[in-house]
């Protein structure tokens, strides 16, 4: 999910008032690493995720001292994925920092999803000092670079005495500014020289660092970085909002922060359009959004009448529907769309088929407000009676797919109903695993239903579900690290809240190792994980099925694992329970919510069922 904020922290800043003390006994790697997890407290940042290692210890032993919220983990690849997490959560940067060698190339998978969807992160990582590199050194490798083009910056350090403190201070205050306005990772290279631990490494004397007084003195950056998201000129937003002003127009939602949500469920009541709603909005099931965009589409009545739009507005990137997305590009091939636009936080290009007009880079929900004042300011022609059409379509549909599920409530569980009941009773944040989980969430999911029909005045009570995704690279590693992180930012020493999350048999194997993440986390936390015992969404692939091809799938594709997650979750001491029914799922999940504990519940389905159900939804709405 999209961070929110500005690149500057000032805010953030103003009420840390605990004065810095240098640790004066400490020698060069000490002092050195207490003062950059100093600068990176002042600069806003509150989590930073450690992995145990040698050569990082005096950035772990700094940690102890700092204002810094420690999360610890040993496995890398796990902790980086917590890391994306909380960074999505809190909406600020994480700091990351491992030991040297292979343990900064576990970071890699973790770093191309928060690249792709836009999360900054601050991979300080440990290293051999030059010397050591290329010449067979343990544990040395060649860690610059090794992140390639996943970056917004990166730096090489080697604390010396002869290169003053203010130096490394102005260069990570822009580093962290690249981070925020860039929307991406930034590494930190600290190569060290031994010794490395307290007693062992002699104190040096800090005026040898020359450490400004103006930072000593003071609990403010060393360099305050004051540009935010640009604005559009209003008189622009004016005028874009004039070219469409007498068309019919959709708002679609992509991947959006709960501020952003809000933001654009009142762009669509202002403008008097219809919004579809994507599964990473948080607004399926509220009243008046389009919920279910492959079943319009492929319902002939609903599809006409979305093919009568001619002016789109997609806020936030990666749709999970890629039929709609094929709807969109086709409606541009044939050059049926007088207008679009994207207005997305990420400087990144996020136009996969290469169809947008123009492209606005902003904060999404300031960029709402803009078009909101411009339509203040003239006259918008909406189409309420298409409008309305859409909207009763909508309503025709949902009803329809509610007695199609509802005559499938007995028997054995499956994928399709799992997926809805789970988002219907769920609580207001969740995370939604790739592949197969995700696409049926998209297709038959609701959300939490609302009520009341919205007005104006009513939206700013309409609560957004928060629905977290890895959607970058749509990966299925560290999945469940990623959920974990989410939680942990989500909880606060006031308000704790219930956290849910529906994940594959596949994703859980890629991920064990963050069950120890899970099992730890001291609230309550309800893993549902689908066992359809293989890679489910292969068996919607055009694999041959006669005889000589017959293992292909199975061999290639689906790989079949016979695998049962109790053992797991006996390993790592967590409450497991499994469901084999239907009617099992509800009061299962349900007394799992109500415990304050993490838990696991196991969903056994037939492996393929779901291709053929999904086959099935689609002939019965077509």
């Amino acid at each position: 999910m999209p961070l929110s904020g500005s690149t500057s922290n000032a805010s953030d800043r103003s009420t840390l008032n605990i004065p810095f003390k240098l640790p004066l006994a400490a020698g060069l790697n000490q002092l050195f690493a207490s003062i950059v997890l100093e600068e990176l407290a002042r600069l806003g940042v509150q989590h930073i995720c450690l992995a145990p290692g040698s050569r990082s210890a005096p950035l772990a032993l700094a940690a102890q001292t700092s204002r810094l919220k420690q999360h610890w983990h040993f496995d890398e690849r796990g902790l980086a994925f917590k890391a994306l997490g909380l960074a999505k959560a809190s909406g600020k940067p994480v700091v990351i920092v491992t030991t040297s060698g292979s343990a900064v190339a576990n970071l890699l998978p973790a770093v191309v999803e928060a690249f792709q969807t836009g999360v900054p992160l601050i991979l300080l990582t440990a290293d051999r000092p030059p010397e050591l590199i290329n010449c067979a050194a343990n544990q040395a490798i060649i860690q610059q670079g090794i992140f390639s083009n996943y970056l917004a910056a990166e730096t090489n350090w080697l604390p010396t005495i002869e290169q003053p403190i203010a130096s490394y201070l102005t260069e990570l205050d822009q580093l962290l500014f690249n981070a925020q306005s860039q929307q991406a990772p930034v590494h930190i290279n600290l190569m060290l020289r031994e010794p490395l631990y307290p007693g062992v490494e002699q104190p040096i004397n800090p005026e040898l660092l020359r450490i400004p007084a103006r930072w000593l003195n003071s609990a403010q950056v060393f360099t305050d970085y004051l540009q935010s998201y640009p604005q559009l000129e209003q008189s622009y937003c004016n005028r874009l909002v004039s070219s469409f002003s007498a068309r019919k127009g959709l708002i679609i939602t992509g991947d959006l922060s709960t501020e952003d949500s809000q933001a654009a469920l009142q762009l669509s009541q202002v403008f008097g359009w219809p919004l579809v709603a994507d599964i990473q909005s948080g607004l399926k099931g509220l009243p008046g959004v389009l919920s279910h965009s492959d079943l319009l589409l492929v319902n002939p009545q609903s599809k006409a009448l979305l093919d009568q739009a001619e002016v789109l507005i997609q806020l936030g990137p990666r749709l999970v529907c890629k039929r709609l997305g094929q709807w969109i590009t086709a409606k541009a091939n044939a050059g049926n769309w007088h207008n679009s636009l994207m207005i997305s936080r990420q400087p990144q290009r996020q136009d996969p088929d290469h169809l947008f007009h123009q492209r606005w880079t902003a904060d999404v929900a300031k960029a709402c407000v803009q078009l909101i004042q411009a339509i203040e300011n003239q006259t918008i022609k909406n189409d309420g009676v298409w409008l309305k059409a859409l909207q009763n379509q909508q309503q025709q549909l949902s009803t329809k797919l509610d007695d199609w599920l509802d005559s499938q409530q007995t028997g054995p569980a499956d994928e399709m109903n799992i997926s809805r009941q789970f988002l219907q009773l769920a609580p207001s944040a969740i995370f939604v695993g790739n592949s197969l989980p995700v696409r049926l969430a998209e297709m038959v999911g609701h959300g939490r239903q609302t009520s009341s029909q919205n007005t104006c005045e009513q939206l700013e009570k309409i609560q957004c579900q928060q629905v977290f995704t890895n959607r970058g690279a749509s990966g299925i590693d560290g999945l469940l690290a990623s959920a974990v992180g989410v939680a942990s930012a989500l909880q606060t020493t006031v308000t704790k809240q219930k956290f849910s999350m529906l994940l594959g048999d596949l994703s859980l194997l890629h991920d064990l190792n963050s069950l120890e993440l899970l099992a730890n986390f001291d609230d309550n936390f309800v893993l549902v994980v689908i066992n359809n015992d293989g890679g489910g969404i292969f068996h919607m692939l055009p694999i041959p099925a006669d005889s000589t091809t017959s293992t292909l799938g199975r061999d290639c594709f689906q790989r079949p694992h016979g695998r049962k997650m109790q053992q797991a979750a006996a390993m790592f001491a967590v409450d497991y329970q499994p469901v084999t029914e239907l009617a099992q799922f509800k009061p299962v999940y349900q007394q799992a919510l109500n415990s304050n504990l993490p838990s696991i519940i196991e969903v056994f389905t037939a492996p393929g069922s779901a291709a053929q159900q999904i086959k099935q939804l689609i002939k019965e709405f077509s």
